[in-house]
Formats: C-alpha cells, structure tokens, sequence
C-alpha cells in the first residue's frame, strides 16, 4: 500500500459517488450540519455509504486508510484528534457491520471514470498524505500540491 494508490482510490470513490444517486447522501453528510440524531450517527452512515464503493480485494487496513481520509478530509471535528481512540473504534465496527450485511464493496466499480484516466490524474489536488506510525489508526494530512 502507498499513498497513490490510497489517493487514487480516493479520487474514484469521490467522483463515482459525486456522479451517483448517491451524490446527495455524500453532500449531506460532507455539510456542517446534523444529518443524523449526532455527528458521531453521521461519521457512521458515511462510513458506509464510503465502503460500497472501497475495493473489496483491498486489506482491511488498506480501506481503514481510505475511510480515515474520507472522515479527516469531509467530516473532520476536533473528537478526531482529542480522542484519537474514536477513529480506530468507529472505523473497526463500521467494517464488521458493513461486511456482515454484505454491503462492503457492493458498488465497487474497478474502472477509473474517464475523464480521469484521459487526463491521465493518478491524484486529487488535495493530496492526502498518510503517515504509518502505528497499526491501524493513522494520522492524515491534506496537502495542497
């Protein structure tokens, strides 16, 4: 796992689901505002709205990457960073519940859209940098280039 490949990913994800009917979901839920009973609600039914769409052949701790980047880079609060336990518990049951219902990767689609593979973009403007310090929880950082 590198971190262009975790950006790549990124990209896909963000712009199948900005061109699905899914797209207001994703907007709703990248707002400010509560969607949900509480934030911590919302960081969930993101989470598993984000994991259709992971590639079901990546490690799990490949798509806890990519979940953490989605939650810091559209959803961040500060809980992230004051409780740094809140990300790795969320994301770890996030992953059993959505494997369990068999919703994991269930929207995977393998083929970059085409407007990004005739631009030839292997990564958003935004990157995200993701540092590997410890297993599993892992601190990113949106950079611009």
């Amino acid at each position: 796992m590198n971190n262009i490949y975790l950006n790549k990913e990124i990209t896909r994800i963000t712009s199948i689901l900005t061109g699905s009917q899914y797209s207001s979901n994703y907007f709703r839920y990248k707002s400010n505002n509560i969607v949900g009973q509480s934030s911590s609600e919302d960081d969930w039914n993101f989470c598993l709205l984000i994991l259709k769409f992971v590639n079901p052949n990546d490690s799990l701790n490949t798509i806890a990457f990519i979940l953490e980047a989605f939650l810091r880079r559209d959803r961040y609060r500060d809980k992230f960073n004051l409780h740094y336990t809140y990300l790795q518990i969320t994301i770890s049951k996030v992953l059993s519940s959505s494997i369990s219902t068999k919703t994991f990767g269930c929207l995977y689609e393998h083929k970059m859209p085409s407007y990004l593979q005739a631009n030839n973009l292997l990564v958003p403007k935004n990157t995200i940098e993701v540092s590997t310090t410890s297993n599993f929880t892992k601190s990113c950082n949106v950079k611009e280039l």
